[in-house]
């Protein structure tokens, strides 16, 4: 009986099965499918295939987690959107308060400082968000320790 090697060449392609197993699902002479294996080169195959898996794999995760970080900064930079224009309406009511000379305004010393350090704190925000301040992130300079005692010649 002629065995169909095409077929048996692409279960085990296809498949997480060991040429051993799969000598023994299609009923096949081990050392036939080895001589046929190694002539054909299915492992190497096999692998190059697993390879060419793993990439696009790994492509799509990379992708999903660049998506999941993108509608993150997008939605964070909604929020600090949607502060600063409520901390400019504060700043407004203080500002007409005090022009129109009202005696009791609640543009206290406290509370513009408080609305000072929530602008303060969406403008950060919104620059880590938006990646304006990653070139200047590392650029302190490293702490240098001395240690005293050693002797440089026996480093």
């Amino acid at each position: 009986m002629r065995k169909d090697w095409i077929k048996i060449k692409n279960y085990y392609l296809h498949h997480p099965i060991s040429i051993e197993e799969l000598c023994k699902k299609f009923k096949l002479s081990p050392s036939t499918t080895y001589k046929r294996c190694r002539k054909e080169k299915w492992v190497q195959q096999k692998e190059e295939k697993s390879k060419a898996i793993e990439k696009k794999v790994s492509e799509r995760l990379e992708n999903q987690i660049v998506d999941k970080k993108t509608k993150a900064n997008e939605l964070h930079n909604e929020l600090y959107d949607m502060g600063l224009s409520v901390a400019k309406r504060i700043l407004e009511s203080y500002i007409s308060d005090l022009n129109e000379g009202k005696k009791k305004t609640k543009a206290t010393a406290y509370n513009l400082e408080f609305v000072m350090k929530a602008i303060s704190n969406a403008q950060k925000g919104q620059r880590l968000a938006l990646s304006i301040d990653k070139d200047s992130l590392n650029t302190a300079e490293p702490d240098i320790k001395i240690i005293s005692g050693l002797d440089v010649d026996g480093i």
